[in-house]
């Protein structure tokens, strides 16, 4: 899921883990901060979450107005032992860095 395609990327995976072996989070995001829904993100859910997939990546620019809530991410999946492909690239909210994020995470399903 690509910005707000982002977070139904993470409600849906988080909720139906069983369904998914490739996540991508392009600029985006886990926590839903636009409405404070967190029924996707319970413990229970975070741990069932963790080693699930064969691929689970995030990125982001480093200048985009978001990186705080994608740091916020950071430290949440942490907490859950979470791990993943995470890159930061160099840009904003926009199109140059979703090229980058595109080209990364494609390579990594089609192996």
């Amino acid at each position: 899921g690509l910005s707000m395609g982002s977070l139904q990327t993470s409600i849906i995976t988080l909720t139906h883990p069983e369904m998914f072996n490739y996540v991508g989070v392009l600029s985006g995001f886990v926590q839903d901060m636009l409405t404070g829904q967190s029924s996707h993100t319970t413990p229970e859910r975070l741990r069932a979450y963790k080693d699930r997939f064969k691929v689970y990546f995030r990125a982001i620019g480093e200048s985009d107005p978001y990186i705080d809530r994608f740091f916020s991410d950071d430290r949440m999946l942490e907490e859950y032992g979470i791990t993943g492909i995470r890159r930061i690239y160099d840009g904003a909210h926009e199109w140059r860095v979703w090229r980058r994020c595109f080209n990364d995470f494609y390579q990594l399903l089609f192996r």
